[in-house]
């Protein structure tokens, strides 16, 4: 059986690729055939002749999600792919690669959406060192599969969930519980049972607390400890012993295929794309130049948009990913007067949201349960800091009480915000 060189990134910005940080092993069936190492770019081995080499990114740089596109030819299908999700992106469409699954029972085909410029300098930086990789894909991909059931693997920080052969996501762990029940209130046929894999330390009753179980009493949550195992040694090995890569979403297609020449056909793809832009123009009947005044202003539309969310949430794992279609179901539920925890903490966020974008304030982390939002901040002054909760206290609704401390010249500070009984 051939093995496997799996490559984990941990760390990866496109600006900055000798600071990535990385893990590697290598796996043949459900053996490791070496223990973890974490290193750096420089200290990468390069894959034995036979041995596949598989790269597993980050699942907050992946928006795995599904849609209903006529055709069979995979090439028209590619050049149509970023165009059929563009309302879920934030940011140009032009700047993203989607890659496509294989259509499931009922038509959808599966599409993964990835950063352009992160998958490019991640490659380069790979070429550097002799790397070109058959399989890159989300490591939420890597989780096992179990008919019935949906896979969750919690660490103190994140969570990675797989719904499906060819779709999943990963989030805070904090946040897990509000974007799991919403995937369960979306799901056509929710799953009968729930297979959580913890890692060392983590707490099953803290990740989903009672109210959650209380709210979907048919979903059997069956626990499961990694123990010494570490995150990515039990990624490689579910991975390989679950049918390898092949079996999942390849994000390498298209321009980025390995058998293409990424490098050379990365130029001609945007031309491909900017002729299927003027033929669906011209197939709906729309003026050119109108055409092009409403795109350059969606186009500032979406570069504020984007600008706010990563003031709001420079930290958070999940702005790359699925922030945007969550914030529309939080927003839908509003307007529907439901929605149980989500419909608490898309309310409040509404009503907070403002004086938080004029505080100066950074925010580093949020937190939501039981109708208490918990902010993690970070200020320049202690005066920042009581101007807010002034601001937030204002109104006669909040109750607002923090937690501050001062180190190196700038205040940390935790509120804690809920309404008045």
């Amino acid at each position: 059986m051939a093995g496997l060189l799996f490559i984990r990134v941990r760390e990866f910005e496109p600006a900055a690729p000798q600071a990535a940080r990385l893990e590697w092993v290598r796996v043949a069936g459900d053996r490791l055939l070496s223990g973890m190492t974490q290193c750096g770019l420089e200290d990468l081995p390069r894959a034995a002749e036979n041995e596949r080499l598989v790269v597993i990114v980050p699942g907050t740089e992946v928006l795995l999600t599904r849609t209903r596109l006529p055709g069979a030819n995979r090439q028209k299908l590619l050049r149509a792919a970023p165009y059929a999700v563009e309302e879920l992106l934030i940011g140009d469409v032009e700047a993203q690669h989607v890659a496509l699954g294989e259509r499931d029972a009922t038509g959808l085909l599966p599409l993964a959406v990835v950063s352009r410029d992160y998958l490019t300098a991640l490659l380069e930086a790979l070429e550097t060192r002799g790397l070109s990789p058959q399989f890159l894909l989300p490591d939420y991909l890597c989780l096992p599969v179990n008919d019935g059931a949906w896979t969750v693997l919690a660490t103190a920080e994140t969570c990675y969930l797989r719904q499906a052969a060819q779709a999943g996501f990963a989030c805070d762990s904090a946040n897990l519980a509000a974007l799991l029940g919403i995937e369960l209130d979306a799901a056509e046929t929710p799953p009968a049972r729930l297979d959580l894999y913890l890692a060392d330390g983590v707490d099953a009753d803290t990740l989903l607390p009672p109210d959650f179980r209380a709210r979907f009493p048919e979903l059997a949550v069956e626990c499961h400890e990694l123990g010494r195992q570490g995150t990515g040694e039990w990624l490689a090995l579910s991975l390989s012993a679950g049918g390898g890569p092949a079996q999942t979403l390849n994000l390498l297609q298209g321009p980025f295929a390995r058998e293409t020449g990424w490098q050379s056909r990365f130029g001609p793809w945007r031309a491909a794309a900017a002729v299927l832009a003027l033929w669906l123009v011209v197939q709906v009947g729309f003026d050119g130049y109108r055409y092009y005044q409403l795109r350059q202003e969606r186009a500032a539309l979406q570069a504020q948009m984007e600008q706010v969310f990563r003031q709001a949430f420079p930290d958070s794992r999940i702005v790359r990913g699925r922030l945007k279609a969550y914030m529309a179901q939080l927003v839908k539920k509003m307007r529907q007067g439901g929605g149980g925890d989500e419909f608490s903490l898309a309310q409040m966020l509404s009503e907070v949201g403002p004086a938080l974008g004029r505080s100066g304030v950074t925010i580093r982390s949020i937190q939501y349960r039981n109708g208490r939002l918990d902010l993690r901040l970070e200020a320049k002054d202690l005066a920042s800091i009581d101007r807010l909760k002034q601001v937030l206290a204002a109104n006669g609704k909040w109750q607002v009480e923090s937690e501050t401390t001062s180190r190196g010249g700038k205040v940390d500070s935790v509120l804690h915000i809920e309404g008045k009984a």
